[in-house]
Protein backbone atom coordinates (compact mmCIF):
# COMPACT_ATOMS: atom_id res chain seq x y z
CA UNK A 1 0.00 0.00 0.00
CA UNK A 2 2.60 2.77 0.61
CA UNK A 3 4.47 2.13 -2.83
CA UNK A 4 1.32 2.17 -4.35
CA UNK A 5 0.59 5.57 -2.32
CA UNK A 6 4.18 6.74 -3.33
CA UNK A 7 3.93 6.00 -7.21
CA UNK A 8 0.47 7.70 -7.05
CA UNK A 9 -1.09 6.00 -9.24
CA UNK A 10 -3.08 2.27 -9.56
CA UNK A 11 -4.38 0.31 -12.50
CA UNK A 12 -7.81 1.30 -12.39
CA UNK A 13 -10.84 0.28 -14.61
CA UNK A 14 -13.40 -2.50 -14.97
CA UNK A 15 -12.41 -5.99 -13.62
CA UNK A 16 -13.39 -9.31 -15.09
CA UNK A 17 -15.95 -9.58 -12.53
CA UNK A 18 -18.02 -6.50 -13.50
CA UNK A 19 -16.24 -4.65 -10.52
CA UNK A 20 -15.14 -0.51 -11.95
CA UNK A 21 -12.07 0.33 -9.40
CA UNK A 22 -11.55 4.48 -9.50
CA UNK A 23 -8.33 5.78 -9.23
CA UNK A 24 -9.06 7.42 -6.13
CA UNK A 25 -10.18 4.42 -4.02
CA UNK A 26 -6.86 2.65 -4.26
CA UNK A 27 -4.50 5.79 -3.66
CA UNK A 28 -5.90 6.71 -0.25
CA UNK A 29 -4.19 5.89 3.29
CA UNK A 30 -6.30 2.69 4.86
CA UNK A 31 -3.94 1.69 7.16
CA UNK A 32 -2.61 -1.35 5.28
CA UNK A 33 -6.42 -2.82 4.85
CA UNK A 34 -8.08 -3.48 1.38
CA UNK A 35 -10.43 -0.28 0.87
CA UNK A 36 -14.30 -1.05 0.62
CA UNK A 37 -15.17 -3.04 -2.31
CA UNK A 38 -18.20 -5.07 -3.97
CA UNK A 39 -19.00 -6.78 -1.16
CA UNK A 40 -19.17 -3.67 0.92
CA UNK A 41 -21.67 -2.20 -1.77
CA UNK A 42 -23.96 -5.60 -1.08
CA UNK A 43 -23.81 -4.23 2.82
CA UNK A 44 -24.49 -1.29 1.99
CA UNK A 45 -27.65 -2.51 -0.53
CA UNK A 46 -28.95 -4.72 2.38
CA UNK A 47 -28.98 -2.09 4.79
CA UNK A 48 -31.03 0.95 2.51
CA UNK A 49 -34.52 0.98 3.35
CA UNK A 50 -35.23 1.48 -0.53
CA UNK A 51 -34.00 -1.43 -1.16
CA UNK A 52 -35.38 -3.67 1.33
CA UNK A 53 -38.71 -2.48 0.20
CA UNK A 54 -37.34 -3.54 -3.57
CA UNK A 55 -36.61 -7.26 -1.83
CA UNK A 56 -39.89 -7.02 -0.67
CA UNK A 57 -41.33 -6.87 -3.87
CA UNK A 58 -39.17 -9.75 -5.10
CA UNK A 59 -37.08 -7.25 -6.85
CA UNK A 60 -33.72 -9.38 -8.01
CA UNK A 61 -30.73 -8.67 -5.25
CA UNK A 62 -27.49 -7.45 -6.96
CA UNK A 63 -25.09 -10.18 -8.97
CA UNK A 64 -22.18 -9.51 -6.30
CA UNK A 65 -23.76 -10.23 -2.81
CA UNK A 66 -22.18 -13.68 -1.68
CA UNK A 67 -25.26 -16.40 -1.04
CA UNK A 68 -24.43 -19.14 0.71
CA UNK A 69 -25.89 -21.22 2.92
CA UNK A 70 -24.66 -23.68 5.90
CA UNK A 71 -27.09 -26.61 5.38
CA UNK A 72 -24.43 -29.28 5.37
CA UNK A 73 -25.10 -32.35 7.17
CA UNK A 74 -24.06 -35.12 4.90
CA UNK A 75 -20.01 -33.93 4.45
CA UNK A 76 -17.20 -36.61 5.24
CA UNK A 77 -16.65 -34.02 8.79
CA UNK A 78 -20.40 -35.22 9.61
CA UNK A 79 -20.29 -38.47 8.99
CA UNK A 80 -17.10 -39.00 10.88
CA UNK A 81 -18.67 -37.13 13.51
CA UNK A 82 -21.65 -39.55 13.94
CA UNK A 83 -19.81 -42.26 13.46
CA UNK A 84 -17.45 -41.37 16.89
CA UNK A 85 -21.04 -40.55 18.37
CA UNK A 86 -22.45 -44.13 17.56
CA UNK A 87 -18.88 -45.70 18.31
CA UNK A 88 -18.64 -43.92 21.99
CA UNK A 89 -22.53 -44.06 22.88
CA UNK A 90 -21.31 -45.62 26.02
CA UNK A 91 -19.09 -42.94 26.74
CA UNK A 92 -19.65 -39.28 25.13
CA UNK A 93 -18.21 -37.85 28.00
CA UNK A 94 -14.64 -39.31 26.41
CA UNK A 95 -15.44 -38.41 23.00
CA UNK A 96 -16.60 -35.13 23.97
CA UNK A 97 -12.66 -34.22 25.37
CA UNK A 98 -10.92 -35.38 22.23
CA UNK A 99 -13.62 -34.92 19.10
CA UNK A 100 -16.11 -31.77 19.16
CA UNK A 101 -18.34 -30.59 16.10
CA UNK A 102 -17.28 -27.21 16.13
CA UNK A 103 -20.14 -24.29 17.19
CA UNK A 104 -19.18 -22.02 14.64
CA UNK A 105 -18.66 -23.19 11.11
CA UNK A 106 -19.15 -21.74 7.80
CA UNK A 107 -20.17 -22.81 4.15
CA UNK A 108 -16.94 -24.06 2.19
CA UNK A 109 -17.77 -21.34 -0.69
CA UNK A 110 -16.75 -18.94 2.10
CA UNK A 111 -13.02 -19.64 1.99
CA UNK A 112 -13.30 -21.27 -1.93
CA UNK A 113 -13.99 -17.60 -2.70
CA UNK A 114 -11.64 -15.56 -0.83
CA UNK A 115 -8.90 -18.36 -1.96
CA UNK A 116 -9.93 -18.02 -5.59
CA UNK A 117 -9.79 -13.95 -5.15
CA UNK A 118 -6.89 -13.33 -3.16
CA UNK A 119 -4.44 -16.71 -4.67
CA UNK A 120 -2.83 -17.03 -8.06
CA UNK A 121 -1.03 -20.59 -8.42
CA UNK A 122 0.14 -23.49 -5.99
CA UNK A 123 3.04 -21.60 -4.79
CA UNK A 124 0.25 -19.65 -2.78
CA UNK A 125 0.03 -20.13 1.12
CA UNK A 126 -3.49 -19.98 2.48
CA UNK A 127 -3.02 -19.24 6.65
CA UNK A 128 -5.87 -20.00 8.86
CA UNK A 129 -4.47 -18.61 12.78
CA UNK A 130 -8.15 -19.80 14.15
CA UNK A 131 -8.89 -23.53 12.22
CA UNK A 132 -11.46 -24.64 14.38
CA UNK A 133 -13.23 -27.50 12.00
CA UNK A 134 -10.55 -26.78 9.51
CA UNK A 135 -13.23 -25.38 6.56
CA UNK A 136 -10.32 -22.72 4.76
CA UNK A 137 -7.96 -25.90 4.86
CA UNK A 138 -10.22 -28.14 3.04
CA UNK A 139 -11.22 -25.30 0.43
CA UNK A 140 -7.21 -24.68 -0.29
CA UNK A 141 -6.10 -28.16 -0.70
CA UNK A 142 -9.34 -28.51 -3.39
CA UNK A 143 -7.81 -25.61 -4.83
CA UNK A 144 -4.31 -27.10 -5.15
CA UNK A 145 -2.97 -24.40 -2.82
CA UNK A 146 -0.03 -24.59 -0.06
CA UNK A 147 -2.12 -24.24 3.03
CA UNK A 148 -0.97 -24.26 7.09
CA UNK A 149 -4.28 -24.42 10.02
CA UNK A 150 -3.60 -23.68 13.37
CA UNK A 151 -6.27 -24.17 16.54
CA UNK A 152 -6.21 -24.12 19.98
CA UNK A 153 -8.20 -26.86 20.42
CA UNK A 154 -7.35 -30.15 19.36
CA UNK A 155 -11.06 -31.64 20.04
CA UNK A 156 -12.14 -29.49 17.27
CA UNK A 157 -9.36 -29.92 15.35
CA UNK A 158 -9.05 -34.16 15.13
CA UNK A 159 -12.46 -34.40 13.66
CA UNK A 160 -11.33 -32.30 10.91
CA UNK A 161 -9.14 -35.08 9.48
CA UNK A 162 -11.97 -36.50 8.41
CA UNK A 163 -12.01 -33.52 5.59
CA UNK A 164 -9.20 -35.13 3.69
CA UNK A 165 -9.09 -37.92 1.08
CA UNK A 166 -5.22 -38.29 1.80
CA UNK A 167 -5.92 -39.14 5.04
CA UNK A 168 -8.09 -42.11 4.22
CA UNK A 169 -5.01 -43.04 2.07
CA UNK A 170 -2.50 -42.98 4.65
CA UNK A 171 -0.71 -40.09 2.49
CA UNK A 172 -1.09 -37.45 5.20
CA UNK A 173 0.90 -38.21 9.07
CA UNK A 174 -1.13 -37.28 12.20
CA UNK A 175 1.63 -35.38 14.13
CA UNK A 176 -0.36 -35.48 17.62
CA UNK A 177 0.41 -37.88 20.44
CA UNK A 178 -2.17 -39.97 20.08
CA UNK A 179 -3.72 -42.19 17.24
CA UNK A 180 -6.93 -39.85 15.89
CA UNK A 181 -10.10 -41.36 16.88
CA UNK A 182 -11.15 -41.78 13.12
CA UNK A 183 -8.59 -44.81 13.05
CA UNK A 184 -10.89 -46.69 14.65
CA UNK A 185 -13.78 -46.31 12.47
CA UNK A 186 -11.38 -47.57 8.89
CA UNK A 187 -13.45 -45.80 5.75
CA UNK A 188 -17.02 -47.37 6.59
CA UNK A 189 -17.58 -43.76 8.37
CA UNK A 190 -17.74 -42.39 4.82
CA UNK A 191 -20.91 -44.26 3.66
CA UNK A 192 -23.73 -42.36 3.19
CA UNK A 193 -26.37 -44.83 3.56
CA UNK A 194 -24.66 -45.92 6.82
CA UNK A 195 -24.65 -42.26 7.57
CA UNK A 196 -28.31 -41.66 6.72
CA UNK A 197 -29.69 -44.31 8.76
CA UNK A 198 -28.56 -42.95 12.06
Amino acid sequence: MKAQLRRGSYNSGRRPNGSNVSKEAWNKEHGGSIPPNRLQEAFDFKLSSENVAALNEEAEPPDHWLELANTDSMSRYHRALRALAELYEDNPEELRLRARQHPARFPLELPRFFISFLTDSPEDLVVDPFAGSNVTGQAAEEADRRWVAFELFLHYLEPSIARFEAYDRREVDWLGEETPLLDALGVDYLDPARAARR
